[in-house]
């Protein structure tokens, strides 16, 4: 072969080697550089190569250090009412279960803090704040004086029914007249037209204070029994009953018990639950704050008053479906019959009105609902008779979250 035929020959080998080898190292360049990450290769020419475009890692959620709600573990920083599902349900041992709370428990403890004495009003008295009421234009004045007089249109149910019951009960009627009359109304038409009807609103209810596991506390409370210590009526012996009227910002509610039978010196008359109760008288009830209680009893000489009495409450109670019984009766606002018929009845046919009214604060409704008694109590001299009346009250109820420290669910604790 020709000298020059050789050169070629080897060059042309030479350079497809050098190809290759070449091919090799650019392919060994672009095998690192892939591997370099993408917060190291300078991007300061331009946008990259597609090849050289990595996809951005998965977003990974970063756990909360420490325990948390959901864990199933208790922890110091979770209670029942942040986190239920690793504490378990809110329950206070201050209070009982509102499903087991509609009855009194069988031991009440004492709590004479509550006592209250009764106050004996002579007549001369009642009519005194009978006049007050008639010169002031109070509500329940307006309101019988309206039921009293002519119709109008336009007139309220309320004022219908009750003209209705007056009409269907003269005596109730005339003992109505004969007082008010007595008082300052000469005649209802012209008193209405001085004094036309008016009705109160409910008041506002506000948070009763206590354990934020306990939610509003619910109660009852009940005349339990009554104790002629010494009677007021040595010959007759005494006949005793009770008007207890409780208003609360979520409503009021009226009880008048059943007459007693005559009780000697010592005896007592007790009260079934039902005929007791002048709240709750529907289970257990929520006050909503301060409890006012207006206690009206009676030495009974005559049936008029308390049966008159029983007939005005059963129309106020039944015109707005709020009648628990015949002489039960429950409402969102104050109620007429309780306020005036007492100092009526006093006036005209049965013996003495004692009157007591105390408060009952909302901070002391939470410890009540395990139970509490207090003594409504008078003791006086008639016809130079030493006499002397005790009513014992009961108090009961429950909380919405009351039984006890509920134990968290069977897997907290566990840890997770």
């Amino acid at each position: 072969m020709a000298p020059h035929v050789q050169w070629r020959t080897i060059m042309r080998f030479t350079s497809a080697v050098g190809s290759v080898v070449m091919f090799g190292v650019l392919a060994t360049a672009l095998v690192a550089c892939s591997s370099v990450p993408a917060a190291n290769i300078d991007d300061s020419e331009g946008e990259k190569p597609a090849a050289l475009v990595q996809p951005p890692a998965a977003t990974v959620p970063v756990q909360p250090p420490g325990p948390r709600c959901g864990d199933r573990v208790c922890s110091a920083d979770e209670s029942c009412s942040t986190c239920a599902q690793d504490c378990g349900a809110c329950k206070c041992v201050e209070a009982p279960a509102c499903n087991v709370a509609a009855s009194p428990p069988a031991t009440i403890p004492a709590t004479p803090q509550l006592d209250v004495k009764f106050e004996a009003k002579s007549k001369e008295k009642i009519l005194a704040q009978l006049k007050d009421l008639v010169a002031t234009g109070s509500h329940e004045v307006r309101t019988f004086a309206a039921a009293l007089s002519a119709p109008r249109v336009g007139e309220p149910m309320s004022v219908q029914h009750l003209r209705a019951m007056l009409s269907e009960n003269e005596s109730v009627a005339s003992m109505l007249r004969r007082q008010l009359a007595n008082a300052g109304m000469s005649s209802a038409d012209v008193y209405r037209a001085r004094f036309p009807e008016s009705y109160p609103t409910p008041r506002t209810s506000r948070p009763t204070n206590g354990p934020v596991d306990c939610g509003p506390p619910q109660l009852s409370l009940r005349v339990a029994k009554i104790t002629v210590d010494e009677p007021d009526d040595n010959f007759a012996k005494d006949i005793v009953y009770c008007s207890v009227g409780v208003d609360a910002p979520r409503g009021s509610e009226l009880r008048v018990t059943p007459k007693t039978p005559n009780l000697d010196e010592g005896e007592s008359h007790e009260f079934t639950v039902p005929e007791g109760t002048v709240w709750g008288q529907r289970g257990p009830r929520e006050p909503g704050g301060d409890m006012t209680i207006t206690y009206d009893c009676f030495e009974a000489d005559t049936n008029d008053g308390y049966y008159a009495f029983l007939r005005a409450l059963a129309s106020e109670g039944a015109r707005n479906g709020n009648m628990i019984d015949e002489s039960g009766w429950v409402s969102d606002v104050s109620g007429t019959a309780a306020r005036l018929l007492p100092l009526i009845i006093a006036l005209d046919t049965d013996d003495h009105l004692f009157e007591a009214t105390q408060v009952i604060p909302a901070a002391e409704h939470l410890k009540l609902t395990r139970g509490g008694a207090w003594t409504v109590r008078k003791e006086g001299e008639h016809f130079l008779m030493e006499w002397a009346w005790s009513v014992r009250m009961e108090a009961w109820g429950c909380a919405v979250n009351g039984g006890g420290t509920a134990p968290p669910p069977q897997d907290a604790g566990t840890g997770g």
